[in-house]
């Protein structure tokens, strides 16, 4: 990350063995190794994505693919197995719009190129890719199936799968009252599969006076969201109720395996869906916000909402905007094993597949990050 001209790829080309360094020390797994050519780095297990994608525009797309680590069968290439995970790798990417694997990468078009490059990183299966601005000529089918990917593999390494997005049966209101400036209103939104199997959730809704629309924070104290023409929406946001909703939910939707984080951010969606009928709500500016492990909860339900304009998560720690990577216990903070013994119900248990091994932990807190984006986040730590 840095500014233009600031040598990032310059620093990405060195670490390839492209160009030399001048000076310094590279390290590897915590000892010295000297980098003196492509070949040594990829032997490290090093595989790059570089800007200028660096394909060989005379050769066709498997031939890119498996450029300098070509099968053989004997003495000759196995061209039928390098087609084949070729078509394999490319499809896994979404990739729709090529005629031919065998066609040659000069007739590509930019984005098509950019996905060649990065078929060309995942099929080497190195455990280190690094990626220069990889996604710049990205189209935007290809970031939808990225996103959808994205998700996929937090939902069955982090949160547990989620049913599609919730809805309403019924809307109770359970009263109205007046304030000096602002009035309030309580809701029971009623939902579940059918009618024989539902649970409820009460929203309590803090609204200025005036016609508005007024943007909303979801989680947010009401006196200090109406003094500057809030609403502030509260609803049940725990994530440590092991017997009860939002745990429950998993008696409610058994084919969905979603733990309590999940489970919370899940409901957020009957929240949003409830503001969408209010006329005092502006729907474009509406927020969630939360600290520590609602913090948590906060950044899973902008993420898989994406009615939700920001977000806001306070001291998130690992598990929402800290990524387990960078934390752990030897860093005197929380990791996966601390966590998932000491809270549980919050991930899926698959997640302590992972414990001590963070690193090859396929999603983390960057990604859901991304998930977010374009759309606002402040982290605050």
């Amino acid at each position: 990350m840095g500014d233009n001209g600031a040598g990032k790829s310059t620093l990405i080309k060195g670490i390839a063995g492209i160009y030399p360094f001048d000076a310094g020390e590279v390290t590897f797994d915590g000892e010295p190794v000297k980098i003196t050519g492509p070949r040594q780095s990829n032997s490290l297990g090093i595989e790059v994505v570089y800007q200028d994608l660096a394909l060989c525009d005379n050769l066709d797309v498997v031939h890119n693919m498996f450029l300098g680590r070509e099968l053989k069968s004997g003495v000759s290439l196995d061209e039928t197995t390098m087609e084949q995970r070729a078509r394999e790798t490319l499809n896994g990417l979404s990739v729709r719009t090529l005629k031919s694997v065998r066609q040659a990468v000069a007739s590509l078009s930019g984005g098509q190129r950019q996905r060649v490059a990065l078929a060309r990183a995942i099929i080497s299966e190195h455990p280190i890719c690094l990626m220069d601005e990889p996604l710049s000529n990205l189209d935007a089918a290809l970031r939808i199936s990225m996103r959808a990917e994205i998700k996929q593999l937090f939902e069955k390494y982090d949160i547990g799968t989620m049913p599609p997005q919730a809805k309403y049966n019924k809307v109770t209101v359970d009263s109205e009252t007046k304030g000096e400036g602002y009035f309030t209103r309580v809701v029971t939104l009623t939902y579940g599969p059918n009618p024989e199997n539902e649970r409820t959730l009460v929203v309590t809704l803090t609204v200025p006076e005036g016609n508005g629309p007024f943007p909303v924070l979801m989680g947010g104290t009401p006196a200090s969201l109406i003094r500057r023409g809030y609403i502030a929406a509260a609803y049940n946001q725990s994530v440590d109720i092991p017997n009860e909703a939002p745990l429950g939910l998993q008696k409610l939707y058994p084919q969905y395996d979603f733990y309590a984080m999940g489970q919370t951010a899940w409901q957020t969606q009957l929240v949003v869906d409830y503001l969408f009928t209010m006329p005092q709500v502006d729907k474009t500016k509406i927020a969630v916000t939360g600290y520590s492990r609602t913090g948590k909860m906060a950044m899973i339900a902008a993420a898989w909402d994406e009615r939700i304009a920001a977000v806001v998560a306070g001291s998130t720690g690992v598990g929402g905007s800290v990524p387990w990577r960078l934390a752990g216990e030897y860093g005197a903070g929380e990791g996966i094993e601390t966590t998932t013994r000491s809270f549980p119900v919050w991930f899926h248990p698959r997640l302590r597949f992972f414990s001590g091994h963070e690193d090859r932990l396929p999603v983390d807190g960057n990604l859901l990050a991304s998930l977010i984006a374009p759309r606002s986040i402040l982290m605050e730590y």
